[in-house]
């Protein structure tokens, strides 16, 4: 059996059920265990890193066994970038930094509730497949792709929509009066001025943009159809775009862009790839979040804390709103934020005020700041409580499951919400469901120009 195809005979479908269980429930009995025989004082940060990752050491040959080396890594990634959030700050706090402004015992419960949560995410994750499931949506997708064509008309039509909405960024970021104060503000300032009304939907659009033509350049018959001239009009537009990002110290459609590639290329098998190219994006990440503050270097607290939160930001400030609401012991909302985010998304016409999002009320009531958001842990406990660590990887990885039916007859969906993984463990359901059906939209958009056919008669 090779492992690109992953095991699928009855055999070895039991050993590895059993093997899942016993990997469950080990590591989800030895967590409540140092938990419990720990203090706020001495909660167990060091023992708790090491479990978290021995324990996706363990999930990921388990899946890599199970679903190989084409779908076990696009079925890796929700629950190995929720242990990337959970690990990184008990990695932080083993190290004594004072991450949180929280009491102690909130911390503690806050990151081993999210342990939990990516312990159960891990298992439900795992098992929402089988392995013959996962060999046919391999199929299926990488069929979806095959059948994608553009038209010559429809190509430039393309590419020169991504230079507009690529110049149209630049211009904003020149008559904003961003570009004034770069260099010698801080990321939040030069942001402030720069990020007024809708402007996130032109990153949005962009990284939309750069989805699509990944997308279209998976097909064979679209790559013999691109020339020289394509590539050059492309290059300047990703160009002008990234230079606006890298001084706005943003990553984040570029991100996903790149995650969709990731997927694509496993799906293709051409895992190795991926995981030889690793080595040289993580310590660029790294170094981009480091250099994209202008006064991280200082030495006083608050300096501090503001460099670190440029360096591990996103993987800090989204527990706040978890640790804040286990410190003061809020009225639980019983579910009615999943429903409530509709009203962020209807027209108000100027007639009423349009209602905060939960994360923005979150950063007003910590006095403003970046960083700050309702993860889908914090919103899961806000509305549950303790049963959070159970309820939200069960409707995450339904929801990934549901995205990956054949009843959806587009792999899009489930190829999108997997590119976002980091934003969906950094944000809550309303944000994350909005996000992803304006992604949908704008690339199926860009897909249908592409293949545009203009005939001009004179």
């Amino acid at each position: 059996m090779k492992l690109a195809e992953g095991t699928s005979t009855p055999r070895h479908g039991y050993y590895t059920a059993v093997f899942a269980f016993v990997l469950y429930g080990g590591f989800l009995l030895a967590k409540i265990l140092v938990y419990e025989y720990g203090t706020p004082l001495s909660p167990g940060w060091e023992w708790l890193a090491i479990l978290n990752v021995i324990e996706a050491s363990g999930w990921v040959w388990w899946i890599i066994a199970r679903h190989g080396l084409k779908f076990g890594p696009v079925l890796l990634l929700l629950p190995l970038i929720c242990f990337i959030y959970s690990t990184v700050p008990v990695s932080l706090l083993a190290l004594g930094l004072n991450i949180f402004p929280f009491p102690d015992a909130a911390v503690r419960s806050g990151m081993y509730m999210q342990s939990l949560m990516a312990t159960n995410l891990w298992l439900f994750c795992a098992v929402m497949f089988s392995a013959k499931q996962s060999k046919q949506l391999v199929e299926k997708i990488n069929g979806w792709f095959d059948g994608l064509y553009i038209t010559p008309t429809g190509i430039w039509l393309l590419i020169l929509l991504g230079m507009a909405i690529a110049l149209l960024y630049l211009a904003r970021f020149y008559t904003s009066g961003a570009a004034n104060i770069s260099g010698n503000s801080s990321r939040m300032e030069i942001n402030t001025a720069f990020d007024n009304g809708k402007v996130w939907l032109i990153n949005l659009c962009f990284a939309a943009w750069l989805i699509s033509c990944a997308a279209l350049y998976n097909s064979k018959q679209v790559r013999e159809a691109i020339n020289y001239c394509h590539v050059v009009v492309f290059t300047i537009a990703v160009i002008i775009f990234m230079y606006v990002n890298i001084v706005l110290g943003d990553r984040r459609e570029i991100a996903f862009a790149i995650m969709f590639i990731g997927i694509m290329l496993c799906l293709r098998g051409r895992t190795w790839k991926v995981i030889s190219i690793l080595p040289f994006y993580i310590p660029v990440m790294i170094y981009f979040s480091l250099v994209r503050s202008g006064d991280s270097q200082s030495i006083a607290y608050m300096k501090q804390a503001e460099y670190y939160m440029n360096l591990y930001g996103e993987f800090i400030f989204p527990h706040y709103a978890l640790i804040d609401h286990i410190t003061l012991l809020k009225n639980y909302w019983y579910g009615s934020s999943y429903v409530t985010w509709i009203a962020e998304y209807i027209p108000t016409f100027g007639l009423w005020d349009k209602p905060l999002s939960i994360g923005v009320q979150l950063a007003k009531q910590l006095g403003g700041g970046m960083g700050y958001a309702y993860t889908p842990l914090g919103e899961g406990f806000a509305n549950f409580g303790m049963a959070s660590v159970l309820i939200v990887p069960l409707y995450l990885s339904i929801y990934m499951r549901v995205l990956a039916s054949y009843h959806i007859t587009t792999p899009l969906p489930f190829l999108l919400f997997l590119s976002i993984s980091a934003d969906i463990n950094r944000g809550n359901f309303g944000g994350i469901t909005g996000q992803l059906i304006m992604m949908i939209v704008i690339v199926y958009g860009f897909i249908a120009i592409a293949k545009t056919r203009l005939k001009i008669t004179v």
